[in-house]
């Protein structure tokens, strides 16, 4: 039994050690931000890596800057996205602020979450194989390596939904308190990353009450107070944030859930991909249609042989991990905005069921080939659309924000534009002087950090920055250089 621990523990360390070196190379080539959600997230991460810094290095004693971090993060204006990935940011970044870092350690924690989380979750469920054999999967979907290297919600809250379902599987329908508090701790947190976390676990946590009911009488009592405490405890967390935006976010929800409807009548939407009608073929096989392009054709094929092998058979979880996967499915339908990338946590149910399927096999070379086979297709996919070699893959459905190599663009835009003109030196020179520079532009503000950042790369970050958005579309951000110039954009 020994042995087997020791294998086990030398296989998912080899898992994620190979995820750590694969992405430390390819953000060293490439750091740059892709993606509209990316910059929008980048800024908030350096808005809060300030905000952190200025209480970290005040003269403040130690519990008065707990509370003034307490105060920051509960009125972080952000409405849809909660500070507690930024919060993260900060802590990895306490200093200077490095974007390898956070890209890399901060989307780490997760992806160790996530790999881990999920081998329990099999192994409880079924067995060490299975766990094992999911973690792999899951770690390997083209999707999860993909979305590991950028700033974002959807790859921490993966990785964050995994662990609040390990939990409440260990917790046995809420008869055991230290699971049940441990669950409650991590939906409390997960709500603080990103709120859709309820999606789906509503579902498998309306599966445990139900079970809790069909318990003996002397077991109801202690299971149904280890629920209302682990409930009261991701009650406590999620108020912490939200506790102080019901009100908007109720608003908020209800806009973007409903802005496509017939008889809407309030704040119209422009984000989401195209619009897609609510009460159309298209709506409805949405997220079914995408969640191929999630995980790669050949391993999506193997789910669908994996979930018939597992309706045709006799098991007990078969309505937790049907409910599991339709739920989710069924409340992002009937959402107005619509975004592939919603759907990533269902990759967790995906991998537990196409794991099982491999180790119900019933010949034992045929298992061992599909295994052997799942290893190559699954690290070579991973190292193909990290690369650019993804031409071999193409048969896969593999997207191309799942198959961008690394590369440095040139750092032209708005810095070489403005070389161009000839205005850099004289706006040095007024720099040098003392002089505050006003550089007027029509655009985006997070383009501009995204060109800004290719440009000067984390020397940027090395002083003060203020970012402050201005009537609009005009914007004005400020950048501390490595040689303490102050420029105002």
């Amino acid at each position: 039994m020994k042995r087997k621990k020791y294998i086990v523990i030398i296989l998912l360390t080899a898992i994620l050690t190979f995820h750590f070196l694969n992405n430390f190379i390819w953000l060293k080539k490439d750091n740059s931000i892709s993606g509209v959600d990316a910059y929008w997230h980048f800024i908030e991460i350096i808005k809060f890596q300030l905000a952190f810094r200025r209480i970290f290095h005040s003269s403040l004693p130690f519990f008065g800057k707990i509370a003034q971090l307490f105060s920051t993060f509960k009125r972080w204006p952000t409405m849809n996205w909660p500070p507690f990935y930024y919060l993260v940011s900060s802590l990895i970044n306490p200093g200077h602020f490095y974007m390898l870092r956070l890209r890399l350690y901060a989307n780490f924690i997760f992806y160790f979450i996530l790999v881990l989380s999920t081998y329990f979750f099999g192994k409880k469920c079924f067995n060490r194989r299975v766990g094992l054999l999911a973690s792999f999967l899951v770690s390997f979907y083209p999707s999860i390596c993909a979305f590991s290297r950028q700033c974002g919600l959807d790859f921490p809250l993966t990785g964050l939904t995994a662990l609040c379902v390990c939990l409440l599987v260990y917790s046995e329908d809420f008869s055991k308190i230290n699971y049940s508090l441990l669950f409650g701790l991590s939906l409390g947190i997960s709500t603080l990353v990103k709120l859709q976390v309820i999606f789906f676990l509503s579902a498998p946590l309306v599966y445990s009450i139900i079970r809790i009911f069909s318990k003996e009488r002397k077991e109801k009592p202690r299971s149904l107070l280890n629920l209302i405490l682990g409930l009261i405890l991701a009650w406590l967390l999620f108020s912490l944030y939200w506790g102080f935006k019901l009100k908007d976010m109720i608003m908020d929800f209800y806009n973007q859930a409903f802005f496509l409807y017939p008889l809407y009548s309030g704040r119209q939407h422009v984000f989401g991909t195209q619009g897609v009608p609510i009460f159309s073929l298209k709506n409805f096989t949405f997220y079914p249609a995408y969640l191929p392009y999630l995980s790669s054709l050949y391993l999506f094929g193997l789910f669908i042989l994996g979930l018939i092998m597992f309706l045709r058979g006799q098991n007990r979880l078969k309505a937790f991990f049907l409910s599991s996967l339709l739920v989710p499915c069924f409340i992002l339908t009937f959402i107005s905005v619509k975004w592939g990338r919603y759907e990533m946590p269902l990759l967790i149910f995906t991998a537990i069921i196409s794991a099982w399927a491999v180790d119900n096999l019933e010949s034992k070379y045929l298992k061992r080939i599909v295994t052997v086979g799942l290893l190559f297709y699954c690290v070579g996919m991973c190292l193909s659309s990290s690369w650019g070699w993804a031409g071999n893959y193409n048969f896969s459905l593999l997207q191309d924000i799942w198959t961008q190599p690394p590369y440095r663009p040139e750092p032209y835009d708005y810095i070489e534009e403005m070389r161009k003109e000839g205005v850099i030196v004289p706006i040095e020179d007024d720099l040098v002087r003392g002089k505050e520079v006003r550089i007027w532009f029509r655009g985006h503000v997070e383009e501009l950090i995204g060109s800004l950042y290719l440009f000067f790369q984390d020397y940027i970050f090395d002083d003060k920055i203020a970012i402050k958005e201005w009537h609009g579309r005009f914007a004005f951000c400020r950048w501390g250089l490595h040689n303490h110039r102050q420029i105002l954009l």
